[in-house]
Formats: structure tokens, sequence, C-alpha cells
């Protein structure tokens, strides 16, 4: 309001505007509110994050797997003729322990960072590292037993033993139904005859054992009721 007095205009001062006192109470619960909002977006972004880079290393880990199986695959073709058309299930060994608990036979040579390859017919355990063939198994999906002859084509009995553990342990659907002593007793190689003359798994079954595939030898009887005949050699 301006008022006049001899000539003077006098501007009376407006009112000051007092401020109302913050309630450091009210403040410090919304300061603690933020900041807990804050720490809950960080950790949620940074979750998230973790589980992108580790979802990021687990498919580039299954990418490296994958070839790493496809290059132990074609190493294994190489030194072993493999069922053609069939393409094996493939894994591998990180806990060897727990394995030879499950089948202390078909594992007792494995190791961590082998490789398993799985047919319909036979399990293959195979060292990528040292290219080497560690064992084969008959696979579990086949159950069919199948009746073999043995002749001990040596002078000692231990050979045929020491052979019938082997084909049992390798083949555990390998049932010795027929053995006994060959005609001849010397063979310095043991063989293995397809009685019906068409077993497509004779290269298989020979590289698993060692032994050499063969006709039936002069002088020996073929034995009946069964399609494999084993003659055990000095080898």
């Amino acid at each position: 309001m301006k008022q006049k007095i001899s000539g003077i205009k006098i501007i009376k001062p407006k009112p000051k505007f007092n401020w109302p006192k913050p309630n450091l109470k009210v403040l410090k619960f919304f300061l603690g509110l933020s900041l807990v909002l804050a720490v809950i977006a960080g950790v949620l972004y940074f979750t998230g994050f973790l589980k992108t880079f580790s979802l990021a290393l687990k498919i580039q880990e299954e990418q490296r797997r994958s070839v790493d199986d496809q290059e132990a695959l074609k190493q294994l073709q190489k030194i072993m003729e493999l069922p053609k058309d069939v393409t094996p299930d493939i894994g591998l060994i990180n806990d060897i322990d727990k394995l030879k608990k499950e089948d202390q036979e078909l594992f007792s040579n494995a190791k961590n960072g082998d490789r398993v390859f799985i047919y319909p017919n036979m399990v293959i355990i195979f060292d990528p590292k040292a290219n080497k063939i560690m064992n084969i198994g008959q696979s579990q999906q086949q159950a069919e037993v199948v009746p073999v002859a043995v002749y001990n084509g040596t002078a000692d009995p231990q050979k045929m033993a020491d052979f019938k553990k082997k084909l049992t342990s390798t083949f555990n659907n390998a049932v010795v139904s027929i053995e006994g002593q060959a005609q001849d007793t010397n063979y310095e190689k043991t063989l293995v005859i397809d009685l019906t003359g068409d077993n497509p798994d004779m290269p298989t079954i020979a590289k698993a054992l060692g032994v050499e595939i063969s006709e039936l030898p002069a002088g020996e009887t073929a034995p009946t009721s069964t399609t494999l005949l084993f003659i055990v050699g000095q080898d």
C-alpha cells in the first residue's frame, strides 16, 4: 500500500514468508527409502546381468562341447569301424568315481575327460587326448543273450580262462554255451568265426577283442546252436 506524506512516497516492505521448519524424521524416511530403492534396483540389474552372462557362458560351453564331441567322433572313426547311418549319443565323463560304482568293469580304465559313445548295441569309452579306445561294452539297450562257443587252441587252460573273462566283460550279453579243446593246439592268433556267414558286427567284435576274423579252420568242427565260434590262440 502506498501513502503520501508531504509529497514523499513511502513503500511498506512486504511481509517476510516464514518457511516451515523441515521435519527431520520425514526427511530421513524418504532418504532411507530412496537409498533402499536404489540398492534394490542395483541388485536386480546386477542379478539380471549375471543371469545373462551365465546363460551366455553356458551356450558357449555347449557349443564348444558339441565341436569337441564331433572332433572326438572323427578320431574314433579313423581307428575303429563304427555302425553306419547311426548317430551315437556322446557324453563327457566328469565324475568317474560315481560311474565306477555303477559299472566297475566298463569304466575300469576310464578317467575324467574321456568321451562315452553310446550306440544301440555297444558303448565305447574313448580318450581323445591319447587317441585310444579305453573299453567297449554292451549297451543296456540290447538285452538279448548271445550264445557263443569257445575252443582252446592252445595247451594252456589259463589262456582259455582269460579269454572267456575278457569276452564276457566286453560283451555282457555274451554267454559261453559251448567250450572245448580245438583239434589243433598250436594256434598263434585268437580267431573269431561267423558260423552264419552274414553277421554285420564281425569287424566290431574283432576290434573290441583284438582277434582275427577267420573261416572255420580245416579239421575243426562247427558247434551247433551258436552263431559265433572263438578259437583261443597264444596271443
